[in-house]
């Protein structure tokens, strides 16, 4: 059961027993010392992943009803997404305190849409959706202009890519062909403004295809996304359907064709 299904009013938002954001200060201990090591002494990107905003209200409330809430009652949405929005955005601030110097990535994960178009209008999005993600990503960025933000999203959401770089988001993930996120116009145009990564089809070409096949893609997703720089290989999904051959013959010719500066 959602905890928050039996929420009509306001007054029921206000009076549900919402998380103490004071009562998880252990979580931003002893992490400094751990961010500055691998920021300072590693060759890799230090990324922090913060909670959702999109999904935890429909953890919360049902994905229906979230929906519905949208359009027949947005003051009531309005004000669970406010709750959810200050617990989230508080206790990353925190953390981002504590290591934002220290952080190349924060990483979102909200799936925006199914395979065939976005969960919602690219208006309902801008109204009810967009607001917090501009005013986090902002907060983060004047504080630490370093930072990039990552969104990991499933989904057709070709419509919601120009108003997701206006809040702010840098790397756009996992672009699957299932999602007929086509890389093409990806790359035309939205590639001087995003970082990709992923457009591996982990769905039909690595599970199905020949090892010929798995090369001929992998090189086709690499021309496309890579030129310019703004490219990262990633196969999205490692299933166990997937043949080690085809898996390890994307990762070798990702390594030998897609170096930049090779």
């Amino acid at each position: 059961r959602h905890p928050l299904a039996h929420v009509r009013t306001i007054k029921d938002v206000e009076e549900f027993n919402w998380p103490n954001v004071d009562a998880y200060e252990f979580l931003v201990k002893n992490v400094c010392k751990k961010a500055r090591e691998i920021y300072e002494k590693s060759e890799y990107a230090t990324v922090i992943d913060v909670d959702v905003l999109f999904h935890r209200y429909q953890w919360l409330r049902g994905f229906e009803q979230w929906l519905l809430d949208i359009k027949l009652n947005p003051k009531l949405h309005k004000a669970i997404a406010d709750r959810i929005y200050y617990i989230n955005s508080t206790l990353a601030m925190r953390l981002l305190n504590e290591v934002g110097k220290y952080t190349d990535i924060v990483k979102l994960s909200d799936d925006f849409g199914t395979s065939t178009a976005p969960f919602m209008s690219p208006q309902d999005f801008r109204i009810h959706v967009k607001p917090y993600f501009k005013d986090f990503i902002g907060r983060v960025k004047k504080q630490f202009p370093h930072i990039k933000f990552y969104l990991h999203s499933h989904g057709q959401i070709m419509d919601l890519i120009p108003d997701l770089i206006d809040c702010g988001i840098d790397i756009l993930n996992p672009i699957l062909p299932l999602d007929n996120m086509d890389p093409v116009r990806l790359k035309r145009e939205f590639g001087s403004q995003l970082a990709f990564e992923g457009g591996i089809d982990v769905e039909h070409v690595l599970i199905f295809g020949t090892v010929d096949e798995v090369k001929e893609h992998v090189k086709r997703v690499i021309d496309i996304l890579a030129p310019g720089g703004g490219f990262i290989f990633k196969v999205q999904a490692i299933s166990p359907l997937i043949p080690y051959e085809n898996l390890s013959t994307a990762y070798k010719l990702a390594a030998e064709y897609g170096r930049y500066n090779k």
